[in-house]
Order: structure tokens, then C-alpha cells, then sequence
């Protein structure tokens, strides 16, 4: 088209081939692998074009398949001037044909679900805010922990242990980001409201701890560094 001297105003595609046309007006996306690339390009290559449908007996590249001879090609005929009815106005074109069940459902993609669920990171916890005040919530977490069989005789362990995991719960539920930033090994954003307090996540308690340099010191790093909670 580069070489003409015409003007070329509109571009019209023909195909004989309803399954082709309909893949070309949907998303290519929605094809396997080798489809969909094909129309993507044919898709970009011919964007802001029309392509319409031909039927096999009107289509003249369909010659060369029906035996003719030479000489049948060299004389006034179709294959070389081309299809009687683009001689004539567009009303005269072939009907477009109704191609909504024209899909080709074999190079279809296949439809995959993928969901996300999200559960507390201990289910065993109570309802935080159904309580009045920590002790009551802790030996409610120290029960829904062990059961009611060793819930007669709880251990100092596992009272600190349920006050560990009362405290990941409300940090995974008021700092989720920071949490799951430092339990990485990043840092925080430097809009959090944690940055301030150097915050530094402790691999044994699984906890964020305000950071500092007394960590360095030779005592009991309980006593030394606060976990970080939420005002409210």
C-alpha cells in the first residue's frame, strides 16, 4: 500500500472462515497459547480495520483449490479482477453471518478459580474485644489453647505462651504490613508510624521489639526491649 498513489481511506479483511472471525472480535486472551498470539497480532496489525466474512463460493482465493487451468486463470475472471459483488455497493456485500455460537470452544482457555482466605494466624484465640480486661483474656486464650482437659492446671508456660500470642495477633491485626515487612527481613515503609521506634522483629518471640542499642547489652533482653502494641 506504501507504493499506491491512491488515497486509501478504509481497509476491509475478508475471511471464509466464521470460527476466524469471531476469534478476531473477542479478547485474545481468552485463547490457548498459539491462538491467542495469533490474533493478537493479527489484531494489532490490523487495528482500525474491518474484517468481514466471504463465503467459500464467492471467495476467489478458493480458486486455485477447484482444478482450474491455466488458461481459465489468464482470461477476464475473478481471480485476477477480483469478486463480482466489490463492484457493487456495500449493500450488495455478503450478509455478515450471526457468529455467536461460532466460538471455538476446544482452543479456549480453561477457566481457573483462584481465591484467597484469610484466618487469624492462631484460631484458638477468643474474640479480643469481648473482654473487659487482659486477665480475663489470657486465661480465656490459655483455655481455648490447651483444651479443657489441661485447662485445670495451666503452666507458667503456657500462660507466656498465650500472652505471646495474644500480643502477634493484635500486631498482625493493627501493623500487617510492618509485621510481614520485618518477619521478612525489610524495613518498614518511611511513612509508618512504627519508624520511629527502630522497630526490629525478634525471631524467638516472633514479635516486633522497639529497637535501640541497649539490645547490645549483656542482660536479660526481656527486661531490655518493650513489644510494640497499639493505643487502642
Amino acid at each position: 500500500m506504501k507504493e499506491l498513489t491512491l488515497s486509501i481511506l478504509s481497509i476491509t479483511y475478508w475471511t471464509d472462515s466464521t470460527t476466524v472471525l469471531t476469534w478476531l472480535q473477542s479478547q485474545s486472551c481468552r485463547y490457548k497459547v498459539f491462538v491467542g498470539a495469533r490474533v493478537a497480532d493479527i489484531q494489532e496489525m490490523t487495528e482500525g480495520s474491518v474484517w468481514r466474512y466471504v463465503n467459500s463460493r464467492d471467495n476467489p482465493a478458493d480458486d486455485i483449490t477447484r482444478g482450474l487451468n491455466l488458461s481459465q486463470f489468464l482470461g477476464h475472471n475473478r481471480w485476477s479482477h477480483g469478486p463480482t459483488f466489490l463492484h457493487q455497493d456495500e449493500a450488495f456485500w455478503p450478509a455478515i453471518p450471526d457468529i455467536s455460537s461460532s466460538d471455538d470452544s476446544a482452543e479456549l482457555r480453561k477457566v481457573t478459580f483462584c481465591g484467597h482466605i484469610s484466618v487469624p494466624s492462631d484460631p484458638c484465640l477468643p474474640d479480643i474485644s469481648t473482654f473487659s480486661n487482659f486477665s480475663e483474656l489470657l486465661e480465656a486464650s490459655v483455655r481455648a489453647r490447651h483444651g479443657a482437659a489441661t485447662a485445670s492446671n495451666p503452666t507458667a508456660e503456657d500462660y507466656k505462651q498465650a500472652e505471646l500470642a495474644l500480643f502477634r495477633r493484635v500486631q498482625r491485626d493493627c501493623f500487617p504490613e510492618e509485621f510481614d515487612l520485618l518477619a521478612s527481613q525489610k524495613s518498614v515503609p518511611t511513612n509508618s508510624r512504627l519508624l520511629t521506634l527502630a522497630p526490629e522483629y525478634d525471631q524467638e518471640s516472633l514479635l516486633i521489639h522497639v529497637g535501640g542499642r541497649l539490645r547490645r547489652c549483656d542482660c536479660i533482653q526481656s527486661c531490655l526491649t518493650l513489644i510494640i502494641t497499639s493505643p487502642s
